[in-house]
């Protein structure tokens, strides 16, 4: 009986920032290989779902958890940083 160790689990991520100044619309989608079984995500490390994609995001750096179905667990700490546009401001001069 040969007993093999699964393939290393790792993920992968892409990232789409806020449309506009004020707004959270950015997202967080994440592609996880390797490992065993399902896999479940979390942005804190203690909710975890089967959703790899997080939408509505404010501007901030994010961290990333994937647990497989054997209970290991990746981390990408500090690496996912979701950006603001600078606001847009209007100077008015007065003519006349």
């Amino acid at each position: 009986i040969v007993i093999e160790d699964p393939q290393e689990l790792s993920v992968d991520f892409s990232s789409e920032q806020i449309s506009c100044f004020g707004l959270t619309d950015g997202s967080i989608a994440v592609t996880a290989t390797g490992g065993t079984g399902e896999y479940t995500y979390s942005l804190d490390g203690e909710n975890y779902g089967e959703v790899s994609v997080f939408e509505n995001l404010a501007a901030g750096t994010y961290d990333m958890y994937v647990q497989d179905g054997n209970g290991c667990l990746i981390q990408v700490i500090g690496s996912l940083v979701i950006i603001e546009p600078t606001q847009l401001t209007v100077q008015v001069d007065e003519v006349g």
